[in-house]
C-alpha cells in the first residue's frame, strides 16, 4: 500500500507539471518526497496533506487513486443499506 500511495502521488504531481520543490512547498526536503514517491519511506499525514494541497488534489480524490477507484467496504455497505431501505425500491 505504501508504494501505491507514493506512486499515485507522483503520477498526479507529474501530470500537473508540478516539481518536487513546488509539491513540498519548501516545508521539507525534496529527497524526502522523492523517497515517498518511490516507495522507499513513509510520510506523516501532516506532510502528505500539505503536499496534496500544493498539487491541488483533495484527499478524497487521492484516496480513490490509491484504491484504484474501488469503493471501500464501508461505502459498499452504505450503498447496500440505502438500497435495502429505500422506499421506492421496496416491492408492495
Amino acid at each position: 500500500m505504501l508504494n501505491k500511495m507514493g506512486e499515485s502521488f507522483k503520477i498526479m504531481r507529474k501530470s500537473r507539471g508540478i516539481t518536487l520543490s513546488e509539491a513540498t512547498g519548501e516545508e521539507f526536503s525534496e529527497s524526502m518526497l522523492s523517497r515517498f514517491e518511490n516507495g522507499q519511506s513513509e510520510m506523516s499525514a501532516q506532510k502528505l496533506f500539505a503536499c496534496l494541497d500544493n498539487i491541488y488534489l483533495d484527499i478524497e480524490e487521492y484516496n480513490l487513486l490509491v484504491r484504484e477507484y474501488e469503493p471501500t467496504d464501508f461505502s459498499t455497505l452504505q450503498k447496500n443499506i440505502h438500497h435495502f431501505y429505500n422506499p421506492t425500491m421496496r416491492l408492495s
